[in-house]
């Protein structure tokens, strides 16, 4: 049985159960290239994956940093730097 998933570009990934000289292993394949995970690290490496999504969606519900104002000389003319600090 192959498990397949195609992203929103048409990238695939298969996984598909192999058998290694070293023992059963999943073939998880991206496009044409692939690595062999070992049956006893899956587990290991769908927690990788999980951890990975985790930062992904974390990093995205940061809120925007706050815009640091400066002011002209004299007469304090207000200056947005839109966020960017030197």
């Amino acid at each position: 049985m192959t498990f397949t998933f195609t992203d929103q570009l048409g990238d695939v990934i298969d996984a598909l159960p192999v058998q290694l000289a070293s023992g059963p292993a999943v073939s998880i394949a991206v496009n044409e290239a692939a690595v062999w995970v070992p049956v006893d690290r899956v587990e290991e490496f769908i927690a990788g994956v999980r951890d990975a999504a985790r930062q992904a969606s974390a990093a995205s519900r940061k809120p925007a940093p706050e815009p640091v104002r400066a002011y002209g000389p004299g007469d304090q003319t207000e200056i947005s730097t839109c966020g960017w600090t030197a």
